[in-house]
């Protein structure tokens, strides 16, 4: 099994030194700092060999998130090379298997981009831009296809209980728009059967949109602060509970996060718990003859293997400057 794996930053010191500085001194600071203050956070982008734990290619980039393989090409959200004057999540690249840079793309609508998926047809993509409260869709080139603003849909209030008002129509790429500043800080995203798919961090839930309408329905509640959200090879869902706190534990604020597994009708089928600390992302991927559960479990700079029943049966530790953004299987 191959992957692709993008780390945000491969400098999480100074990630840690920023949340010093804040009022919890860990995670939390990031969504409580609503002055932008730029740091040099690198990134890095490795393709590793699971089964041999060896990086075959890598390749530094700055602030790479979400991604999508079409078979050919690797598509990356990242930050733009000019940070100090562009917000992150700006970018987008394309790279070949060798993760040879083909080409760069963008749009006026990215800001803080935190997910990205190929549409079902491959033709097109899917894309957080979080700092918007936007799911956008572009073609393969970032010509705008489709959006849909939270902010259009009953979400008008941030986190500080101001309405929000986007102009729709100016370039966005060089603002900063910080978490409290969101209404749902939107993430995880992807399409299936025609439906458009999302988490909403703010709220703690996914929901499934109808993009004709724009209507949407809740599929999922009961999140706290979720990010990646698939669908599954095995015909289910799954969900990154990213900061689920374990009601007996004892140290709350460090083991945190979980993995949930859904049927095809959103009913629970798993859910998946450890010494997790900030479950970013996790898929469901071939484990000899059945599946097992991929987890990014961030601040702890791993990935775990569980099989379907939920026991551990290998782990990928990385540096420890290094923190994960996502995980995208290469078919072979």
């Amino acid at each position: 099994m191959k992957l692709l794996i993008t780390y945000f930053t491969d400098r999480f010191s100074v990630l840690e030194d920023h949340w010093a500085k804040g009022q919890t001194g860990n995670d939390e600071v990031v969504s409580l700092v609503e002055e932008h203050q730029p740091l040099d956070l690198g990134g890095r982008i490795d393709i590793l060999d699971w089964d041999t734990k060896t990086i075959e290619r890598t390749v530094q980039v700055r602030t790479p998130f979400g991604a999508d393989y079409d078979g050919e090409n690797f598509f990356v959200t990242t930050g733009h090379d000019d940070w100090l004057n562009w917000g992150d999540g700006t970018m987008l690249r394309v790279y070949d298997r060798d993760l040879k840079q083909v080409r760069t793309f963008s749009n006026p609508n990215l800001a803080d981009v935190h997910d990205m998926s190929l549409t079902e047809d491959k033709k097109g993509l899917l894309i957080s831009s979080s700092g918007l409260d936007l799911i956008l869709g572009t073609d393969l080139y970032g010509n705008t296809t489709h959006t849909w603003y939270a902010t259009d849909h009953g979400f008008k209030e941030d986190q500080k209980g101001r309405t929000r008002t986007i102009e729709k129509e100016i370039d966005h790429r060089k603002r900063v728009y910080m978490t409290p500043q969101q209404t749902t800080h939107v993430n995880g995203v992807f399409e299936q059967n025609g439906k458009h798919y999302a988490t909403l961090w703010v709220q703690g839930a996914a929901i499934e949109i109808d993009p004709e309408t724009g209507e949407f329905r809740e599929v999922v509640t009961g999140l706290t602060h979720p990010h990646s959200f698939l669908p599954t090879a095995n015909g289910g869902y799954i969900v990154s509970d990213t900061r689920y706190r374990y009601p007996n534990e004892e140290d709350s604020k460090t083991h945190y996060g979980r993995v949930l597994l859904f049927d095809d009708k959103f009913q629970q089928t798993m859910a998946l718990e450890d010494d997790f600390c900030w479950v970013q992302d996790a898929r469901v991927v071939p484990m000899g003859k059945d599946y097992g559960i991929l987890v990014a479990d961030s601040n702890n700079h791993r990935i775990n293997l569980y099989d379907m029943q939920g026991k551990k049966s290998d782990t990928y530790q990385y540096d420890r400057e290094l923190k994960i953004a996502t995980m995208t299987l290469i078919d072979e």
